[in-house]
This record gives C-alpha cells, sequence and structure tokens, in this order.
C-alpha cells in the first residue's frame, strides 16, 4: 500500500495571485471621458435648464454624437460645449461595462476614482487585496 504524507492545510489551498500591472494584457481601446454641457428648454418654451452630461468617447465629437442617440427625442435641447474631463488613453472595460486605467502604475476605476488590484485572469480586487469585487466583473485578456 503506498501512502503518501499530505498536508491538509496546504492542499487546500488557491494558488497564489499573480497581479499584473500591464493594460496590455486586456482588451482596450481609446477613449476619453467627456462632459458634454447643453441647454434643455421646456415643452412651451417658457423657461430653460443648464445640465452636464458625463459620457465616455473617443472624441468631442463622439460624445455629442453619443448624446445625441442618447437624449430623449421628445426633448429639446441644445448642445452649448463639450469639454475633456479626463484626456483620452488607453482604457479597459469590465464586463460589467466599468472603464479601468494604469494610472501611476495603480489601477482605477474611471467612474469614481477607486483604485483596485487586477490578477493575471481578469478579476477585479479591493486595493488590499484582501477580496474580489464582483459590481466591477472582471477584464477580458487580449487574444492576438
Amino acid at each position: 500500500m503506498n501512502t503518501q504524507n499530505v498536508n491538509v492545510k496546504t492542499a487546500t489551498q488557491d494558488p497564489p495571485k499573480r497581479w499584473v500591472k500591464d493594460q496590455r494584457a486586456f482588451a482596450n481601446q481609446e477613449l476619453g471621458r467627456f462632459v458634454v454641457k447643453y441647454t434643455a428648454y421646456s415643452v412651451r418654451g417658457v423657461f430653460s435648464t443648464h445640465h452636464r452630461y458625463f459620457i465616455f468617447a473617443k472624441s468631442r465629437l463622439d460624445a455629442a454624437f453619443k448624446f445625441g442617440l442618447l437624449a430623449p427625442k421628445e426633448s429639446d435641447f441644445v448642445v452649448d460645449a463639450v469639454d475633456v474631463q479626463v484626456p483620452i488613453q488607453d482604457v479597459c472595460i469590465s464586463t460589467t461595462g466599468y472603464h479601468f486605467a494604469v494610472d501611476a502604475d495603480q489601477w482605477r476605476c474611471l467612474e469614481n476614482g477607486e483604485f483596485v488590484e487586477v490578477t493575471s485572469d481578469g478579476d477585479i480586487w479591493n486595493a488590499d487585496r484582501t477580496y474580489t469585487l464582483p459590481l466591477y466583473g472582471h477584464l477580458q485578456q487580449y487574444h492576438c
């Protein structure tokens, strides 16, 4: 009879995570975050209100175009300006739609500014590496 000594504690542990700082390991695209400033008019034209809408796009024109597609068809509005909030850069988009970029050697969520850690398989963890963040989904690996 062949027996082996097996340490139960180490046999059941997951292999250590490999933390990644290279954005090129995941599918990415060039995007910036823009602020579309617009004026919306009431149905009778009696009053107007000024609004801002934040959107990810490839250029100012792309931001205005995307805003026009998202705006309600019944509303009467005029786009006053499109300002750059976050310059165009390589951005990874998670499976749940969040945008991430490597900023000063740390992964950062562009929607809320939270710093996170990313494993080689695309899982997104909190900055302390103690638990995963399922709300953010995971990043798709880049395949040539």
